[in-house]
């Protein structure tokens, strides 16, 4: 039966080619004439299925005027668009105005943070300095080891001395390990 169809499709070839009328060997599938040749007469053979391709538009032929409004149907599209793109592009620049105008906001209030900060660090270095070494030791050892960081690496290093020297010898030495990796830096 495939052999019947190939025949078929190689015939339909040749009839659309122009082979027609001209002689072939005889295969098995084939009826043939008396010399075992199978011929090929023009219209006697289906032709082989079209290949399908992608659909085409049937090509009329367009007046002037047809064209033209194409081309305005198009270009109106195309101002549309336009005009779409640029609402979105100041949308966008209005959305990165408030981000900037958020960002600067930020960082304000970050910088108003740290400022206030700094300035309690530098009270409590007052205090702590205005003190006698034993009251200060004492309340070094309950406060914060960061907050003790913090206040000792703005005191003056004879002061630090001196409460060091009186809080409790293995909190001392962490607290020392720590000023010292930070000096380090």
């Amino acid at each position: 039966m495939r052999a019947a169809h190939a025949l078929a499709v190689t015939l339909g070839l040749l009839v659309v080619v122009g082979l027609a009328g001209q002689t072939l060997p005889a295969t098995g599938e084939a009826k043939g004439g008396a010399s075992g040749k199978a011929v090929v007469e023009q219209g006697a053979v289906e032709k082989a299925p079209a290949e399908k391709g992608p659909a085409e538009k049937p090509t009329t032929p367009r007046g002037p005027n047809e064209r033209r409004q194409e081309l305005d149907e198009k270009e109106k599209q195309l101002l549309e668009r336009e005009a779409q793109l640029r609402a979105l592009e100041k949308s966008i620049e209005e959305k990165l105005q408030q981000l900037a105008r958020r960002r600067a906001e930020l960082e304000q209030v970050v910088k108003g943070r740290e400022e206030k900060r700094e300035a309690e660090i530098g009270r409590l270095v007052r205090v702590y300095e205005g003190m006698k070494p034993e009251g200060a030791a004492r309340l070094v050892e309950r406060l914060d080891a960061q907050v003790v960081l913090e206040l000792f690496t703005r005191m003056k290093e004879t002061k630090v001395a001196k409460i060091l020297a009186l809080v409790e010898p293995t909190r001392a030495v962490r607290i020392s390990e720590e000023l010292a990796r930070r000096k380090g830096r």
